[in-house]
């Protein structure tokens, strides 16, 4: 097929058509020579001429027709060869990963083929045809378009990578400019970039780890020289990076490691790695810094490298040396050894440090004024004796400064500082220039001491010198609390036994077996002495009926459910006679939580056991002088229940034998009038009400009349407790006197005709009179007798009230001594349980007041306190008082206050939230509960003022519906599950209403539901109007 090419090649027109005319020239002229040489006639010379030239013309035809269908077949060749060669690129073009496209001249798509298309989203034959430009507006003065005119323009391949973005795809453009236009070869190389991209983003990120990594990076090779290193490793050895570059590996290795170092090459060339394992290294000042080192093998360029990472570890075994020197000297602490061996020791392990410091502990005195030396291992003797006893204040050098302020002082130069203007001379010959002090505090941030570091040469601390001062003021802080702790409690114990075997009340402590020790005031009460006592168990001093009940009490505490527990029982006195005592009972329980005894007071309570029945015996005797006066009488309470009723009281009013005592007067006899009830409200207020006779429409219809007095009873505090009624049916009296009235009208028309009848009429008036002077007689009797029951109920009254207030007001009284140890310290056990006490007895206290704000209200008589204050501090105070409550029974509290101006009475108003918050709190055992305030958009009052809503909300056991109508009533607990576990009076509620309505002249409302927590809405008026 070659040979072949080439004869055509060889043999084509244009050369046979040139070999024709040089032998045809040729022929002419060899055959004239020829001619003119052979003949010599003329004549046959022309005609043989003539002959020759029509053989001539004759070939020249043949061999051009010859020549022509030759061309011919050679152009018939040619086309299919072209058109075969059109259909192969084609097919190529059609197959490569590559698009293709030609634009002619005038930017005309000539061709375009199948990826191409595919990346423009078209078909070709959509494209050929039409401008590139007009199809692809957006590629105008797009760099492939500068790309594409500066190949046309100077007719050179052009090679572009570009970014298009509005496809957001890279593209390699392959631009072919011909005299007709421009081929281009493109291929979408968004991929391969991205890579790339993300490569060199990769390089870069690496080279930024590289570069700010805290752990020293390098990179050498085989022989030890440097290639690469960060900054961090040249800081190992105090040089820069480019300095450390020109160092080898070995350069900074000391000589001592030289056997350890070819260990870790071996383990290099056959592992791969070496270490982790820790040498030195030489620092531009000759010191050997510590670090610890690890690595790996690894190719670059084709030349074996060491990658290694260095970490300087000078810190850690500074941090280990003062770990380990601060556990033996906690051991110290721990053994009971001296405070001053103990700190010492700690002190030397500081200043093993560094040769540069110098340190100092001094103690701060008992009156809290001086500072007595404690420890200073290398400070000169003579200066810790010039500055042992020194005063503290606000400009005494730095340690006295520093336990003045209760906070860090450092001078930086003990030459120029003016608080050492005063101790300059005593320190100055001491080269000492540096000092920073720091104070040590106890748990409760109260000063104990001050801790020192001295240097020769000026300067401030640094991390590492934080880092010491925080581990020394710590231990020193924990030994000297120790120290403090260990002598206050042998003083304790001392004081204890004292107060023990001193106390006029019994006192006894019992091991869980049963033994017993007591003291003095509790074996003389049982008629032992303390040495009788000794062999016996308190089961053996107790009645054995008592003994499970007893076990029951404590049971809680030895369960760990209660820390103290409070009960009566009796003992057994040595004559076999029983005593009444009071117990107060605490556990005592060893470090790891076991039961380790019993701590009692006892107290002899026979007398007040008497007193008690002779209060019974009074009450009793009370009952019953009321129950059978011959008057009708009854005692109520505020609420208007009965107390106790006179028989001719129930017989009066036809009660017959109901028993009407804890019942409301209300409730006995709903049909009582609205203005009886104002006149109740009226006495219960102060007033003293009486009437000779008022008409009483009863129930059934019929009308009795009534001849009463009601006035006040009251507490022995002064507080009106109630009403006493007396009363006298006299509803035959006025019949009686109605019908003498009749009679006496009806006398006047018949005056003439029926004197006789008058004057019996007149008798029988006379005789009625005197009934009725007799009747008055008898009231007034009854009255005086009346009169001295009160006086005896107030006497009564007074000396019950007396007897409960004097021991509640020594309960809050001593408790809170006893609390702010104002007697000596305590425990948290006994602080626990004296705040218990503390808050039962302001408890009491306040259900007292409760009380007594009941009465004041409903008599009309409470004092109004009108003021201005912002709503939001009002709510922050009540959530202050409870948050505590509220975190001890792990419940959410969230408060949203509102700024807000109020004028009202502000105590009776936090009063109110108050009693609403700690019910929520009370009655709710998980979840949370939820105080807001906000201004409401309506108006309250008559002249419609501003109002302010308070919402408090909890996810406690929630409402019924049908106990919705009972929350405002005095005296009224609900049933729920928290009934017996939440104490209560049932006046919390009734009386925020009170207070609500009748003080702030607002509303209160309630909703709820089993399960779904409770809802309270206080609304209030902004400005409280004046009466």
């Amino acid at each position: 097929m070659t040979n072949k090419k080439k004869n055509s090649a060889l043999l084509s027109p244009a050369r046979i058509a040139a070999l024709y005319v040089l032998a045809g020239g040729l022929w002419i002229f060899f055959s004239d020579r020829l001619l003119r040489v052979v003949v010599s006639s003329p004549d046959v010379l022309t005609r043989l001429q003539t002959y020759k030239g029509w053989f001539f013309v004759i070939g020249t035809a043949g061999f051009l027709v010859w020549l022509i269908r030759r061309y011919a077949t050679e152009l018939r060749r040619s086309e299919v060869a072209v058109r075969h060669a059109g259909e192969q690129l084609d097919h190529v073009l059609e197959r490569i990963a590559d698009g293709v496209v030609a634009l002619n001249a005038d930017w005309i798509y000539t061709y375009v083929n199948g990826r191409a298309a595919e990346m423009f989203n078209r078909r070709p034959a959509d494209l050929i045809g039409r401008h590139i430009w007009t199809e692809f507006p957006e590629g105008v003065g797009q760099p492939f378009q500068k790309a594409y005119a500066r190949a046309v323009e100077t007719q050179e391949p052009v090679h572009l990578d570009d970014y298009y973005a509005p496809w957001g795809r890279w593209f390699e453009n392959r631009i072919y400019p011909g005299a007709k236009g421009i081929t281009i070869f493109f291929t979408d190389i968004t991929e391969r970039k991205r890579t790339e991209l993300d490569l060199q983003e990769s390089e870069r990120y690496n080279r930024m780890l590289f570069d700010s990594s805290p752990i020293g990076l390098a990179l050498c090779r085989m022989d030890g020289s440097l290639i690469d290193v960060n900054e961090a490793y040249a800081k190992i050895i105090g040089r820069t990076v480019a300095e450390t570059l020109k160092f080898s590996y070995w350069d900074m290795t000391p000589k001592k490691y030289a056997e350890q170092e070819q260990a870790q090459l071996r383990s290099l060339e056959t592992a791969g790695r070496y270490g982790p394992y820790e040498k030195e290294y030489i620092h531009r000042e000759g010191r050997l810094v510590p670090v610890r080192l690890h690595g790996l093998l690894i190719e670059r360029g084709g030349e074996p490298c060491i990658w290694s990472s260095v970490e300087d570890i000078t810190e850690r075994r500074r941090q280990d040396a003062l770990l380990l020197g601060q556990r033996d000297v906690l051991e110290m602490i721990s053994r009971d050894a001296s405070l001053g061996e103990s700190l010492t020791a700690l002190l030397r392990v500081v200043e093993a440090q560094s040769e540069e410091m110098l340190s100092s502990l001094l103690l701060l005195d008992e009156d809290g004024i001086h500072v007595r030396h404690l420890a200073a291992p290398r400070l000169p003797a003579d200066y810790t004796r010039a500055i042992d006893g020194s005063a503290i204040g606000p400009r005494a050098g730095s340690c006295g400064t520093a336990a003045y302020r209760g906070e860090m002082v450092i001078t930086e130069d003990i030459m120029t500082d003016p608080l050492w203007d005063e101790y300059r001379a005593i320190v100055e010959p001491y080269g000492l220039r540096a000092c920073w002090s720091t104070p040590i505090m106890d748990s409760h941030r109260r000063v104990l001491g001050t801790f020192a570091l001295y240097f020769r040469t000026p300067g401030r601390p640094t991390e590492f010198h934080q880092r010491i001062i925080d581990m020394v003021t710590h231990v020193a802080s924990v030994a000297i609390s120790k120290q403090r702790r260990d002598k206050a409690l042998t003083e304790s114990e001392a004081r204890y036994r004292g107060l023990f075997e001193s106390a006029n009340v019994g006192k006894s402590i019992t091991l869980p077996s049963g033994e017993i020790s007591v003291n003095k005031a509790f074996a003389e009460m049982l008629g032992y002495s303390q040495d009788e006592l000794k062999n016996k168990t308190w089961q053996e001093l107790t009645p054995p009926e008592e003994i499970e009940e007893i076990q029951n009490s404590i049971a809680p505490l030895l369960n760990g459910e209660k820390k103290s527990a409070r009960f009566e029982k009796r003992y057994m006195h040595k004559s076999g006679a029983e005593v009444w005592a009071d117990v107060s009972v605490a556990l005592q329980r060893t470090d790891d939580g076991a039961p380790s005894y019993f701590i009692a007071t006892i107290v002899d309570i026979a007398d007040r056991k008497k007193a008690e029945a002779a209060l019974r015996r009074n009450e009793h005797l009370l009952r019953l002088f009321v129950e059978h006066s011959p008057a009708a009488i009854a005692m109520l309470d505020r609420d208007m229940r009965y107390i106790v009723a006179s028989r001719r009281f129930l017989t009066d009013y036809e009660l017959g034998d109901r028993n009407i005592i804890g019942r409301s007067h209300y409730e006995v006899f709903p049909e009582i009038p609205e203005r009886w009830r104002d006149i109740h409200r009226r006495c219960l207020a102060g007033a003293v009400e009486r009437a000779e006779e008022d008409p009483f429409p009863r129930a059934d219809g019929r009308m009795d009349w009534i001849r009463w007095e009601i006035r006040p009873w009251y507490e022995t505090e002064g507080e009106i407790g109630g009403v006493i009624l007396f009363s006298e049916v006299i509803t035959e009296r006025k019949h009686a006197e109605k019908e003498l009235a009749r009679h006496r009208d009806h006398l006047e028309d018949l005056v003439q005709e029926r004197t006789a009848e008058l004057q019996d009429s007149q008798r029988a008036l006379t005789n009625m009179v005197t009934d009725l002077n007799k009747k008055t007689a008898e009231l007034e009797i009854a009255n005086d007798r009346l009169k001295e029951l009160d006086r005896l109920k107030s006497l009564f009254i007074a000396s019950m009230s007396h007897e409960l207030r004097t021991p509640l007001n020594s309960v809050i009284g001593f408790s809170s001594i006893l609390l702010n140890e104002w007697v000596g310290p305590l425990n948290d056990e006994q602080k626990e349980n004296l705040a218990s006490v503390l808050r039962s007895g302001k408890h009491l206290l306040a259900l007292i007041n409760d009380v007594i704000d009941v009465s004041k209200i409903e008599a009309g008589v409470i004092e109004i306190m009108t003021a201005e204050f912002d709503l939001y501090d009002l709510i922050e105070e009540a959530v202050e008082g409870l948050r505590g409550e509220a975190q001890n029974k792990g419940l959410a509290l969230f408060v949203e206050p509102v700024h807000q101006a109020m004028r009202t009475d502000r105590r009776r108003l936090l009063q109110c939230v108050l009693n609403l918050l700690s019910n929520a709190v009370k009655f709710t055992e998980k979840g949370e509960v939820r105080l807001s305030a906000r201004r409401t958009p309506e108006k309250c009052g008559k002249r419609g003022v501003d109002c302010v809503e308070i919402i408090v909300q909890d996810t406690g056991i929630g409402i019924t519906a049908e106990d919705l109508p009972k929350l405002f009533t005095s005296f009224t607990r609900l049933e729920s599950p928290l009934k017996g576990r939440v104490l209560g009076t049932g006046l919390g509620l009734y009386l925020t209403k009170k207070i609500t309505v009748e003080i702030l002249q607002g509303e209160v409302d309630a909703a709820g539901a089993p399960g779904l927590g409770s809802r309270f809405a206080l609304r209030i008026p902004v400005v409280r109007e004046e009466e």
